[in-house]
């Protein structure tokens, strides 16, 4: 009987040999990046219109101010309230149930 020799390396990036991650992950790469160039865009913009080092942090602050809130409280309201309508707020897929 031959022993596989699995490397700590191949354990890891194991993932990368199915097509659909790797798509997945390339278009979440992506994105990313392109969140990045909006941000920076946004906050050059800003900076270059005002001078204001100050309404770039205040920008950078508000920026984040919808994260944090969905981000709490989301998945509170999820939990507690109704699954369907939290799911159709984020933009997922409708059930099959509701027929559309």
């Amino acid at each position: 009987m031959q022993l596989l020799k699995t490397t700590r390396f191949s354990i890891i990036f194991r993932a990368f040999n199915h097509r659909d991650y790797r798509l997945f992950y390339s278009g979440q790469a992506i994105s990313l990046v392109g969140t990045w160039m909006q941000t920076l865009a946004e906050s050059w913009l800003v900076y270059r219109l005002t001078g204001s080092a100050a309404l770039l942090g205040l920008i950078g602050t508000l920026s984040l101010c919808a994260v944090s809130i969905f981000g709490i409280r989301l998945p509170i309201f999820r939990q507690r309230v109704r699954p369907l309508l939290s799911q159709e707020m984020i933009g997922g897929e409708p059930p099959a149930e509701l027929g559309s």
